[in-house]
């Protein structure tokens, strides 16, 4: 597996630009949720993941410790890149609110559920491959390549959840899919800002990252 620090996303392609990959699978969460869930997630995408790809597994405020969080995973696969930012969680003044009855988070959970929508269009700048945004809890359970044939035309794929008439649930955030081109680069940086924005505020929602996914689905 490899180790970089965030911003470091335009370095990337010139790791991998001889392996010939087709999409590159994103995920981020903090050291404890990188514990919990990322072996199941990285294991799922080894067995069921048929074509070359890259996985990116973001861990939020670890730079200073992330050579010890990835040895701790037992996780090793040359189309693995582990990365890591110095985000200071108890550095952030927002209040973070959660749905009822919860109210009030201690952690700035909204802070940690945006940072995989703030790095993407870098991401996808610098690799130019189609990329999934996806939730660590997330397993795949199928094949990829029918999935990139269905949409191929599509510059930017959301997934509606009809199932679930919650506000925090309109769209399922573990399958967001960006191929690489200018309408893509756009929903990405308009995302990314609607986002940045709304975490400077002294309130926020949790599911910040569900609004700013409707609200940039209609800019």
């Amino acid at each position: 597996q490899r180790h970089l620090t965030i911003p470091c996303e335009m370095c990337i392609r010139d790791r991998y630009e001889h392996q010939h990959l087709k999409p590159d699978d994103r995920a981020a969460a903090d050291e404890t949720y990188i514990k919990l869930y990322a072996h199941h997630f990285v294991r799922s995408i080894q067995k069921y993941c048929e074509v070359g790809a890259l996985v990116i597994v973001h861990c939020i405020g670890g730079h200073e410790r992330l050579g010890e969080i990835v040895s701790q995973l037992g996780l090793s696969d040359e189309r693995l890149l582990f990365t890591a930012d110095g985000f200071d969680a108890h550095a952030v003044g927002t209040h973070c609110w959660d749905a009822p009855p919860k109210g009030l988070s201690e952690r700035p959970l909204a802070h940690f559920q945006s940072a995989r929508f703030l790095h993407v269009g870098a991401v996808l700048a610098g690799l130019g491959l189609p990329t999934f945004v996806s939730d660590i809890d997330l397993l795949l359970q199928g094949e990829v390549r029918p999935l990139l044939a269905r949409f191929a035309d599509a510059d930017i794929v959301l997934n509606h959840n009809q199932g679930s008439a919650a506000f925090g649930s309109r769209f399922t955030a573990n399958l967001l899919l960006l191929n690489p081109r200018p309408h893509a680069m756009a929903f990405a940086a308009h995302l990314a800002a609607f986002l940045e924005q709304a975490l400077a505020k002294p309130e926020v929602t949790r599911w910040i990252d569900q609004v700013g996914l409707m609200m940039t689905q209609h800019a």
